[in-house]
Formats: structure tokens, sequence, C-alpha cells
């Protein structure tokens, strides 16, 4: 065992060895986790979070806030009512080090907690893996506030609920939202659909309506029960996807909480709930929840995570890029005069550079590289829109946005 303090926080982290024939990546970590905190860890008066070129956004903008090795950047809420069997302690939160993991599991009291980070997001997408233990319901906890109220998107990996749905947490806007796009029957192989389901958000309708479910192994009227163990590996790490944003001041932009879940390894994003609120909540930390109470955590193997990313979006979902400039019709990079206009991307580059194009929901669409000088790239072939572009030379990284208006 090691033990690292982190600003205030002292964090216990228990050094793995190979296990064979585990059903999950390893055994549960055993131990108790440090005392709950009481707000955010703060390092010279900011939010405490990674540092480093290990952290810094990738060509998509994700940037990895849990570095595998321990707790910095989070800390440990016990306000919500999961921690009321024990306010000091809360659940248990232990890192592998050795193979980058996140271990969560209840108190052997009952009590749960929320591990929250350092820093507040208001609109972000967040991508990570996940290998929970069937029984047990956790979830990602958005804007949470230090009294667990929030918009929560569902890791509820236990009979009668589901991975991927919604739920107001805390008395979040008054309570009474539960929708889930199927529930697990008595084994996590077997689902049904209907139960807390809505007209949009049935997993059938909404892989068919937001999604191409021949791609998922299902059939095109949607996905199905028959086609659950296609979609979800029952038995292995899957990976989440969750878009938070919207301000809720109004009507026409409403707080929205997208998810996706897919296999490890699988190429496309399952879509699982598109909901919608109009309730204005400020910026507050992202968390990562264990129930309180034995009825909602019945599995002592716990939960595991990795990986976990997240990029910055606007309120209307975009993707905003590192070091974004927003640029209109005819911007121009400063890595040189780079100009888009008439369908053709052109200008005059100071440096050799790689230059990576992306629609608005940040999907590859070309990367080319060109020498110093004079270049055309004709763009004619691609839909109107927003086109996000990353020039990348060997000194910097500039990223702006530019709407591609063909007339």
């Amino acid at each position: 065992m090691k033990v690292f303090t982190v600003g205030m926080l002292c964090v216990q982290v228990l050094v793995s060895v190979p296990f064979q024939g585990w059903s999950q990546p390893r055994a549960p970590l055993t131990g108790a986790n440090a005392a709950c905190n009481s707000g955010p860890v703060l390092a010279g008066g900011l939010p405490d979070t990674l540092s480093g070129p290990e952290f810094v956004p990738d060509d998509s903008g994700f940037v990895t806030i849990f570095n595998g090795k321990n707790l910095k950047g989070w800390w440990e809420g016990c306000g919500s009512t999961h921690s009321d069997l024990d306010k000091t302690n809360g659940g248990i939160w232990l890192v592998d080090s050795a193979n980058g993991l996140l271990f969560a599991n209840q108190n052997t009291n009952g009590a749960g907690s929320v591990l929250m980070t350092n820093k507040s997001y208001g609109n972000y997408e967040l991508v990570f893996d996940l290998w929970p233990s069937f029984g047990n319901d956790a979830g990602v906890f958005n804007r949470v506030t230090a009294a667990g109220n929030c918009y929560q998107t569902g890791i509820d990996y236990l009979s009668g609920s589901s991975v991927g749905g919604v739920y107001f947490e805390g008395g979040y806007t008054g309570g009474g939202r539960n929708v889930d796009p199927y529930v697990f029957g008595s084994t996590r192989t077997t689902i049904t659909i209907g139960t807390n389901s809505n007209s949009t958000n049935r997993l059938d309708t909404i892989t068919k309506l937001y999604g191409t479910p021949l791609d998922y192994g299902c059939p095109a009227t949607g996905c199905g029960p028959a086609n659950w163990t296609a979609m979800w590996d029952t038995g292995g790490w899957n990976q989440m996807r969750v878009q938070f944003f919207g301000t809720g001041a109004s009507a026409l932009n409403k707080v929205h909480n997208f998810a996706w879940i897919r296999k490890l390894g699988a190429s496309k994003w399952i879509p699982t709930v598109r909901d919608s609120v109009q309730f204005n909540t400020p910026a507050n930390p992202v968390g990562i929840q264990i129930h309180g109470t034995t009825a909602q955590w019945g599995n002592r193997n716990g939960n595991w995570y990795r990986n976990i990313k997240i990029r910055p979006l606007t309120d209307q979902g975009v993707p905003i890029l590192a070091t974004t400039s927003v640029r209109r019709t005819g911007g121009v990079s400063q890595q040189g005069t780079l100009r888009f206009a008439a369908g053709v991307l052109s200008g005059t580059l100071e440096r050799p550079s790689e230059i990576t194009l992306r629609d608005v929901g940040g999907e590859l669409l070309d990367r080319i590289s060109r020498p110093s000088g004079n270049f055309r790239y004709p763009l004619n072939s691609m839909a109107p829109g927003i086109l996000l572009i990353q020039v990348k030379t060997d000194q910097r990284i500039e990223s702006f946005r530019v709407a591609r208006v063909f007339e």
C-alpha cells in the first residue's frame, strides 16, 4: 500500500499484482480511503487539477481527468443522503496504480458517497471505460452540488433499472424524473423495454431515430432485448459517453442530458437517452456515485473505471477544441494566412503543418499535411455547416471554427 498526499487529500493506493481467473479486472481492492472532504481541494486558491504534458487536450479537445495513479483532481463528497450511514468516511474509493484503475465500493456499513472533480464544469462531454458489478447502483452526477443534487446519468446496473438512463437526484427541480430506455431483468444478460421509458427514449426508438441499428448488430427497426449482448459486454469493459449542456434559461435553450454506450473496441456509439429540461443550474463538479444502503449495492466486487476524459462544449453542444479561436467565413489563422471562402480552404502556411478537419460532432473528415507556403484545399464535397479546423506545427497547435456556407 502506498499513501499519497494531494493538497489536503490523503489517498491510499493499493498496488495490484496479476490476478488470474477473476471475472473483473482483478479481485476487489480492500482498505479504507481517506475521510470525506468538506469541499474541492485547492492549490494556490484554485481547484487542484492535473497538469503536465500528458494532461493537455488531444486533437478532439478531450483531456484526461483521472491519472490512474491517485485521486489528484478529485474530492469525496459526503453531503448527500448516500452517506447518511457514515458522514465521516462515506464510500470506498481506491486506485490500482499498476493498472490505472479506479475502484468504487460501498462501505461495509452501507455508506456511499460521490467522488467529485475539484474543477467545476458547465457544458461538457465525458467519456470513460467502466466495468460495474451487477447489482450495484451508480451514476454520473452532472453539475452536482455538495448536497448531491444533480441531473444524473444512470449507471444503475441492477434489476429494474438501466445503464444510460436519467434521474433527478436529491430533489433536483423537485424530483420525480426517472427515464430508463430499458430495464434489466434478474440477470445482466436480460433486458425488457417499456418500464420507465417514454416515447423517445425507448431503446428500440432512440437507436432508430438517432443511430443506425444495423451498425450495432440490431435490426433496422431498432435495438431490443434480443440484441442486448451484442451491444453490451456482460463480462468485460464497456464505454460510456455523456453530453451535458445548455443554460436552461428558456424553452429554446434547455439543459440536455444525452448518453451513449458501447463495448470496448466498438467503433459506433449506441444512443440510450436524449433528455432535456428547462431548469437553470450553474457550473458545478462532475461526480461519480456510490449509492448508499445495501439494497442498492448488492455486489461487493465493486465497480471499476478508467480512462476518464472530458472536453468542453458550448451551450449548444458544440465541442470547443484546444486553444480555440472562433472564426466565421473568411477567418484567418495565426499560423499564417488561412482562409475559407467559396468552399475552398486556402492560404499561406509559415511552417510545415498538419491540418485536421472535423465536423461539428468531432468526427474526423480528413487530415492533410502541407509544407510551408501557399496551398488550396476544396471542401465542396462536404456538407454545409460548422467545420472544426486544427493546424499543428512543430511549435504549437491552433484550432478554430468556420461556417461552410456555399452559394
